[in-house]
């Protein structure tokens, strides 16, 4: 199993399913994460500017840091803290990060959606929650701008779903909820939500929405936007997909069975075999078979 490394609340890792221990040293936990965020190699110089601005000797402070980062994460199969005179950094062999996840998961262009939920939820701590106040004025002006990466690549994420039109309105009005959360005065995150509180909840409380969000805008003396449907988006998540083929196979009895396909047919093929009462339309209509068959189009080509 690879490296499982957690950088959302308490920093903590995990090898094989067990917890790993890392040093008690708040600034050496801080610097494995700043070594993990880093695009390539740090140098030495910097790393003590960051970390250990007191007159001490700053050098083998970091030496002494490394040591025991080393000692935490690498192993005779992976050597994922690395330094020699002049440079540290970090290489992620074998291990899976949650804070690269989620910006590999932002630009991915194929994404699912109970994916993207786990990934939600893994993320929802404070980023770096033990390596505050370490009265490193550079680390925490760097502290703060990833936390705003954080919220912002969590909020591409969010809006994302909330825009699918693939998703059904309670699945869209939960990530437009998520959306609006984190960037509580976007214009656009507030009249998805109110458009996706509409189609799921209901007018009443869609209305008790803009209510609120009108009074938060001017409030804030930001122009709140228009709140508003668009009729022609109240379609039902049952409709068939245009992309849906049907045919006919006669049989050696002279007896027609109707199968059908979707989904590209680059894409590798997945039958799903008939079972009782089954329908290649309604089955659309289904509160079971629908997400799961629109699903399972996006990656393969399903043939029923």
């Amino acid at each position: 199993m690879p490296l499982e490394i957690r950088t959302f609340g308490r920093l903590a890792l995990k090898n094989d399913g067990k917890e790993v221990s890392l040093p008690a040293s708040r600034k050496t936990r801080a610097l494995l994460a700043f070594l993990i965020c880093s695009a390539g190699a740090v140098s030495r110089q910097t790393l003590c500017e960051l970390f250990w601005d007191a007159p001490d000797d700053p050098l083998a402070s970091l030496r002494w840091s490394l040591s025991k980062l080393r000692g935490a994460v690498n192993t005779p199969e992976a050597e994922r803290v690395n330094a020699d005179r002049k440079v540290a950094w970090f290489l992620p062999i074998d291990a899976r990060v949650d804070v690269r996840g989620l910006h590999d998961m932002t630009k991915a262009a194929i994404c699912a959606e109970h994916e993207a939920n786990e990934m939600w939820n893994a993320t929802s701590g404070v980023w770096l929650e033990d390596c505050e106040r370490l009265n490193q004025a550079a680390f925490a002006i760097w502290l703060e701008s990833q936390r705003n990466e954080m919220n912002r690549s969590r909020s591409l994420l969010a809006r994302r779903f909330a825009r699918d039109p693939e998703l059904d309105w309670q699945q869209r009005d939960k990530w437009a909820e998520r959306w609006l959360s984190l960037t509580p005065y976007s214009q656009d995150a507030a009249a998805t939500a109110f458009e996706a509180k509409h189609y799921a909840s209901g007018k009443s409380a869609a209305t008790a929405l803009a209510d609120y969000l009108e009074r938060t805008f001017k409030d804030a003396g930001i122009k709140p936007p228009k709140f508003e449907v668009n009729p022609s988006a109240d379609r039902r998540l049952s409709t068939v997909p245009a992309g849906q083929r049907i045919r006919l196979l006669e049989g050696k009895d002279k007896v027609s069975i109707a199968w059908a396909s979707v989904g590209e047919e680059s894409h590798p093929p997945l039958v799903k075999t008939a079972n009782w009462l089954n329908h290649l339309e309604l089955d659309w209509d289904a509160p079971i078979w629908s997400p799961l068959f629109r699903e399972l189009s996006r990656s393969h080509r399903v043939i029923r």
